[in-house]
């Protein structure tokens, strides 16, 4: 398990539209990193849609959310789409 407040190593990572998302993306902000293994398996769309039911409170903190997974940006925003996420996927 990585220890909160752990330093995540750099990335850029296209989302759900193609555009690159980097970490410095959200320098000087918290960021919940949740990592998943598939777009619509049922565990991670339960998954998902749990982070959504609470988003407005992470954000209330300061804090942002992005979800990442190995599916390709069409996938993704099909996954937004269907679920209704409106935190990034990556």
């Amino acid at each position: 398990m990585i220890e909160p407040g752990t330093e995540a190593p750099g990335f850029t990572l296209p989302d759900q539209d193609g555009n690159e998302v980097s970490l410095s993306d959200y320098s000087g902000r918290d960021l919940v990193l949740v990592f998943y293994p598939l777009d619509f398996s049922p565990t991670c769309t339960d998954q998902l849609s749990l982070y959504q039911e609470v988003l407005g409170e992470i954000e209330s903190k300061g804090a942002a959310l992005v979800g990442i997974s190995v599916d390709s940006s069409f996938c993704h925003r099909a996954f937004r789409e269907h679920l209704n996420l409106t935190m990034p996927l990556l």
